[in-house]
């Protein structure tokens, strides 16, 4: 009778009984016995490494977090490429001695890890920031399910906090409601105090309120700073008539509000390219610069078409898109400016193998190689500072020459900030919207280090680069537009494109 081959139990099981097989079963029963033993010791250390940081965070001691603030502020300061440019030294060292200060005697308001985030937001750099726990991933997210949120899509102008949309049936009278307080704390008191988790790039505020304006980010920086329970009171006005309402906190998925395509001609899971039906007017909608495999071929179509299609006027929309990777970038700008793409990559004499973990000194390592040996850039030093020059020529074939119209938000930065700066200044573009949250004169990025604090294990992510534009003195303010749009609570809340209403006016005018 032939053994079957259901498993290695069946194959036993058929075997001889003589000394062999018996041999044979002790010794495989032995040694899936120490197998399970490895695995189980294993696993034991796996979560006592991740369980160890958690703990230690939670309690730690006053002369540990003061180690803590002293190391990051040298990781500030020595390790970051723009340090002293939006905030001096002596600045960001006061605050770190009143944070030392207060945690020494026990006088903290806020939780240590957000008085970490508001030394690091006063380096007014977009791509400095906390980043969130390893242990918060996909895998996580999945087991555990979303974090609760407040069930609103707030709207904030820079002075008013509204609730521009409501996603519970039981809130639905709030919709448009202009908030007074929140937990019986007046609003202006609660929007200064969120506005200082977060800087965009120089002294301008349009990135943190583009963030607050996204999806939940509103829900997750209140819980962060106040700690709530799982509702919280919101007392406004709606429509001339006062209300105060419980606003629960719920475990659900915001959307995060964009304007739908509708027939694109070309696209790709970035890029979406259609005719505006009402202007004629070729319109690219760019959500982010992060590479894609068809980005090439994307715009090699796409400009070839509106050659042979002679369209004269081209909109491109940068709203929403806060940056990705700048090859991606000069591959538009190729295409749409007839000078040469020229910036430069600038960094100081950084310290990133005391304060860089290893993968980060690991990357910079690859990267100073890739720069000095493989790159046939020019590349020199000037007042301390290592530059390195990058140049892109423009295209030949199929380069757009007609009026670029470029429609941007708070929410515009890095390399979208990049590309608005570079076609404001050479391209005459007619910029569009507000004040982005990226650099008019340049950014940081490029390679990023992370820095772990040794104490509380909150990582900080430091940009190792300054890219200098060389379009511009640095003001230390985003691309500032030709045409400003102000939005209104019922813009809000009618989903109206006022940009679009802008170029459309311009276009007819020009026709006319």
């Amino acid at each position: 009778m032939r053994a079957g081959h259901k498993g290695s139990s069946n194959l036993l099981a058929c075997r001889p009984a003589s000394a062999d097989g018996v041999r044979y079963t002790q010794a495989h029963e032995s040694l899936t016995k120490a197998f399970k033993q490895i695995k189980s010791i294993a696993i034991h250390i796996l979560l006592l490494c991740l369980v160890s940081p958690i703990i230690g965070q939670a309690e730690l001691s006053p002369q540990e977090k003061v180690e803590d603030v002293s190391y990051l502020s040298g990781a500030l300061l020595e390790a970051h490429p723009s340090a002293g440019r939006y905030t001096t030294v002596e600045a960001v060292m006061s605050l770190a001695q009143s944070l030392k200060e207060a945690v020494s005697f026990g006088k903290e308001k806020f939780s240590f890890r957000l008085a970490v985030a508001h030394i690091v937001a006063r380096m007014h750099c977009v791509h400095t920031s906390l980043l969130s726990a390893k242990r918060i991933t996909k895998k996580y997210l999945r087991k555990h399910g979303l974090p609760a949120v407040l069930p609103v899509q707030t709207w904030y102008d820079g002075e008013e906090l509204w609730l521009a949309h409501v996603f519970l049936d039981t809130l639905r009278d709030l919709k448009g409601m202009r908030v007074d307080s929140i937990d019986h704390k007046p609003v202006g008191e609660v929007m200064e105090a969120l506005m200082k988790y977060r800087s965009g790039d120089g002294y301008g505020d349009a990135f943190m309120r583009a963030t607050i304006n996204r999806s939940v980010q509103f829900s997750l920086l209140y819980k962060q700073y106040y700690q709530p329970d799982t509702a919280i009171y919101m007392s406004g006005t709606v429509r001339g008539e006062r209300k105060t309402a419980l606003v629960p906190f719920r475990k659900m998925k915001i959307p995060v509000l964009r304007r739908s395509v509708k027939n694109p001609l070309f696209e790709t899971p970035n890029h979406s390219f259609y005719l505006d039906s009402q202007s004629m007017a070729a319109v690219l909608r760019i959500e982010s610069f992060n590479p894609q495999r068809k980005t090439r071929r994307f715009y090699r179509n796409l400009f070839s078409w509106l050659e042979e299609n002679r369209v004269t006027d081209l909109v491109i929309d940068l709203r929403g898109n806060s940056g990705g990777n700048i090859n991606e970038a000069k591959r538009l700008l190729t295409y749409t400016q007839d000078t040469t793409v020229f910036y430069t990559l600038e960094k100081q004499r950084q310290k990133l193998c005391r304060y860089g973990t290893f993968m980060s000194n690991y990357y910079a390592f690859a990267d100073f190689i890739r720069r000095r040996v493989f790159s046939c850039a020019k590349r020199y030093r000037k007042d301390g500072r290592f530059i390195l020059e990058q140049r892109k020529k423009p295209r030949k074939k199929h380069r757009f020459k007609g009026q670029i119209y470029i429609l941007q938000d708070g929410f515009t930065a890095s390399s979208s900030s990049f590309v608005s700066a570079y076609l404001d200044q050479n391209a005459n573009a007619i910029v569009i919207g507000t004040e982005s949250g990226g650099g008019a004169a340049g950014n940081n990025g490029l390679l990023y280090a992370t820095s772990k604090l040794p104490n509380s294990r909150i990582r900080v992510r430091l940009p190792q680069y300054w890219l200098n534009y060389h379009l511009k003195p640095d003001r230390g303010r985003g691309v500032v537009p030709d045409i400003p749009v102000h939005y209104t609570i019922d813009d809000v809340m009618a989903h109206r494109d006022l940009e679009m209403q802008v170029v459309r006016s311009i276009i007819k005018k020009n026709k006319s």
